[in-house]
């Protein structure tokens, strides 16, 4: 999506569908459909081989290029856009500043906050004498060049299998990644003894400053917080939030096991036995995001302990279809008082035979022993059900640890540094 920044294409025209350019590389380029990487053709310009950051409703891309490979591609277009973002990372490290300093004031007397925020700003002012310079240049690895809808005349996105390919290629540096086929890299980092399979590839610590807009900045402003300063968890339906204290606590595997179990035995799936617990479920309701009336209560109470993120998850158990499914998000106070959603994920896990281990790590939790007890006293405890319950069970746990994992990464990459990597944010939101 658009959040405000300098469009770097503005200057481009529409043309009529562009002649095949041939692109510098290793003896013949492969064909587009061979690469790793993502294709967006400007007009009658350069062909851009990286990657698609982000592409907004409105048709708009940023695109990632690796910056040695653009340079020897198209050296007057490179020349073009280096200038063009020296002088939006002068113009956003100087933005950055201000706002760190009214970040601080805002949360004085918080010596965690405090000792992050004048970290960030020592290195915010070591960013700007770098650039002082009037030949001053980035050596990021990658280049941002953002396309209007209306500036690009193709753009072919790869599957995720072969643009991991691409990242990984791109992170041990291999030459020429963006005209290399797949297999060509493939082979390389198969005889470096890497498997793409295993590897989980961030690369957002190579690209440049991007100036953002106050949406971006609060929100990640809200991320920050919930690490440095106060974490705040929810769980519980999309219905109804519990809150759970400092980080994500296992699910309630003794309320999943009593309603899945229930669900078994009776004609109304929607009739549940026992409560909720801290992370209790639904039946019978659609899966999705917290409805609104779902968050207003974490909202609320969020904004009353001045808190400006929280991270939210809900489960759903769909017992016909023997699977569990966990939406997580985190939501963001903007100045105003308006709530954003920063980031969601669903992650949905059928029940399948589980392995003893896991059945032993499920039967041992003091909750469900409780649940079995009661199932046993009132004599539903028939094998077969209890068999499928621990499945459920069990497809909770693995579906909400994914989940975890997921969040983890995701705000691994957002927890160090107040200027990137850039937020993309809902539209609309």
């Amino acid at each position: 999506m658009n959040l405000g920044w300098m469009l770097l294409m503005c200057g481009l025209l529409i043309a009529p569908p562009p002649k095949p350019i041939k692109v510098p590389g290793i003896g013949k380029p492969p064909k587009s459909d061979d690469l790793a990487v993502d294709v967006v053709q400007i007009g009658s310009g350069p062909k851009l081989l990286g990657a698609v950051l982000h592409q907004s409703p409105r048709g708009d891309l940023v695109v990632a290029v690796e910056r040695s490979w653009l340079e020897r591609a198209y050296p007057e277009f490179y020349k073009k856009q280096s200038v063009r973002e020296v002088q939006e990372a002068r113009e956003a490290w100087r933005e950055l500043k201000q706002r760190l300093g009214e970040w601080r004031k805002r949360r004085a007397g918080e010596d965690r906050l405090r000792s992050f925020i004048e970290m960030e700003q020592a290195r915010v002012d070591k960013n700007l004498a770098r650039l002082e310079p009037e030949l001053a240049r980035l050596d990021d690895q990658f280049m941002i060049i953002d396309v209007g809808a209306r500036q690009f005349e193709l753009k072919l996105l790869k599957p995720a299998d072969r643009r991991q390919i691409a990242m990984l290629a791109w992170r041990e540096q291999l030459p020429d990644v963006a005209t290399r086929s797949v297999s060509s890299l493939s082979k390389e980092l198969a005889d470096l003894g890497f498997s793409v399979a295993d590897e989980r590839v961030n690369l957002f610590d190579r690209l440049p400053i991007r100036r953002q807009s106050d949406k971006e900045w609060q929100a990640r402003r809200a991320l920050l917080e919930y690490v440095e300063r106060q974490s705040l968890d929810y769980q519980g339906t999309t219905d109804l939030l519990v809150g759970t204290g400092a980080g994500q606590e296992p699910p309630d595997l003794g309320a999943v096991i009593s309603q899945v179990a229930q669900s078994q035995l009776t004609s109304t799936l929607g009739e549940l036995l026992g409560g909720t617990g801290a992370l209790g479920g639904t039946q019978g309701k659609p899966k999705g995001v917290a409805s609104a009336k779902g968050l207003e209560k974490s909202r609320q109470e969020a904004a009353d302990k001045k808190i400006e993120g929280f991270r939210a998850t809900m489960l759903t158990l769909e017992v016909e279809r023997r699977r569990a499914v966990v939406d997580g998000l985190f939501s963001a106070r903007l100045d105003g008082g308006r709530w954003v959603t920063v980031w969601k994920d669903q992650e949905a896990q059928a029940a399948g035979k589980i392995d003893p281990a896991q059945r032993d790590r499920i039967r041992n939790d003091p909750q469900v022993k409780q649940a079995l007890d009661l199932l046993k006293a009132s004599g539903l405890a028939a094998d077969d059900t209890i068999e499928i319950a621990l499945g459920v069970g069990g497809a909770t746990m693995t579906a909400q640890e994914r989940l975890n994992e997921r969040f983890s990464l995701f705000l691994g990459a957002y927890r160090h540094h107040a200027d990137g990597p850039p937020l993309f944010l809902p539209e609309g939101d």
